[in-house]
């Protein structure tokens, strides 16, 4: 049966792309590898009045947020390639190594964070979008720059992906200024997404955590099922596992460290204080040296104290939203700042290769290289591992 977070997912990408159709006429498509992948512009003056004021009242702070961005913004550029570097070189020396490129998408499992359902996704993008964009503008306008438009846009593989939201200043202008105020425009966006990010994990050590320990008490966690193939397929639908082994298990942390310790092929016992199952351990997919019991979705389950049933829901749901847009704030600006074509560490590699190289074809070349050196990086990281097991 189709739960709300599918059945969302699939009325929010038939209104877009109904949307799209009947607003086509409005719509500039900026072309990449159209058909298959393109962007979509619907422009408007949504959010201007507040860029203007806010960038005028506080115009001496705006320029020194932006400044502060810039040394962010190189360090993390460099940060960001040679992850990729090592990135590549563990897939390429560890056999069982799996990739550390993938895509955040909806309605999938994350890896080291859990399932990201539809609402929390369609939500946190808008809020991290609208702060990265925002940034730009406020920051472009501080420095004397016009802002021609904003408004709302959306990415596709064929049709109509992932909405975004947009500020654009005037190009011509950016052009123009200096190399401080143009590194400070770029950098402003993934900075703001960091510092979002890094409030959030603030909020959840000083206000989430100790409102947990108040209102509920671990209970150890639930999961979903694979396939019939592997052997956690017999344990019922909607167990909730409190007991690993004979030992008690009060979060996801508690299972990981108790199913490390158990090599392939081992009977283990898992259930909870009423019900007990044994089941016996397959070699991960991945690495045949890891135990494996062929389950996914995995989360944390906390009972709510007496006192707090009808406050909890809404509490914990509001808690997983600010959790998303912690750490997709945090994905998204780090990403933002590799140096390839368009997006903003690009547009940084492409000042400063104007301004060290003066022939201006000539810096354009290496820019470029640089792009699709990165890319190709990027997807070999991606790809190889996924090769590896064809073979």
């Amino acid at each position: 049966m189709l739960d709300f977070q599918w059945f969302s997912l699939i009325v929010f990408f038939v209104l877009l792309t109904s949307l799209v159709v009947y607003k086509r006429k409005s719509i500039e498509i900026q072309k990449m590898l159209f058909p298959v992948v393109y962007a979509g512009l619907y422009r408007s003056n949504f959010g201007l009045n507040f860029i203007n004021k806010f960038s005028g009242k506080y115009n001496v702070w705006v320029k020194l947020f932006g400044y502060c961005s810039v040394g962010f913004g190189f360090a993390g550029l460099v940060a960001m390639v040679f992850g990729i570097i090592y990135s590549l070189f563990v897939v390429f020396t560890v056999p069982s190594a799996p990739s550390s490129v993938g895509l955040l998408l909806p309605q999938t499992n994350i890896p080291g964070l859990g399932f990201l359902p539809f609402w929390y996704w369609i939500i946190a993008l808008f809020v991290i979008v609208l702060v990265h964009e925002f940034s730009h503008g406020i920051v472009a306008k501080a420095h004397g720059l016009s802002i021609k438009s904003s408004g709302l846009g959306f990415f596709s593989f064929f049709l109509p992906v992932i909405p975004v939201a947009f500020v654009e200043p005037d190009e011509t202008g950016i052009e123009k200024a200096p190399d401080i105020v143009q590194y400070s425009i770029f950098s402003a966006g993934p900075f703001s997404n960091i510092l979002t990010a890094l409030l959030v994990f603030i909020v959840f050590s000083f206000v989430f955590s100790p409102v947990d320990r108040i209102v509920s008490e671990p209970a150890g966690f639930s999961f979903s099922k694979i396939n019939s193939s592997y052997p956690a397929f017999s344990l019922p639908g909607g167990l909730v596992v409190s007991r690993f082994n004979g030992r008690v298990v009060n979060d996801l942390n508690d299972f990981y460290l108790g199913l490390y310790c158990v090599a392939p092929g081992s009977l283990v016992s898992i259930g909870n204080s009423t019900h007990n199952f044994s089941i016996s351990t397959v070699s991960a997919p991945d690495n045949e040296k890891m135990a494996f019991i062929g389950v996914n979705n995995l989360k944390n389950v906390r009972s709510v104290k007496p006192g707090f049933s009808l406050f909890y829901p809404f509490y914990v749901w509001l808690r997983g939203l600010v959790k998303w847009i912690g750490w997709l704030s945090l994905f998204v600006g780090t990403a933002n700042l590799l140096p390839i074509g368009p997006i903003d560490g690009g547009r940084m590699i492409k000042v400063l290769s104007s301004k060290v190289i003066k022939d201006r074809a000539k810096a354009k070349r290496r820019w470029v290289s640089v792009s699709l050196l990165v890319i190709a990086l990027i997807l070999l990281s991606f790809l190889w591992p996924l090769v590896k097991k064809l073979f």
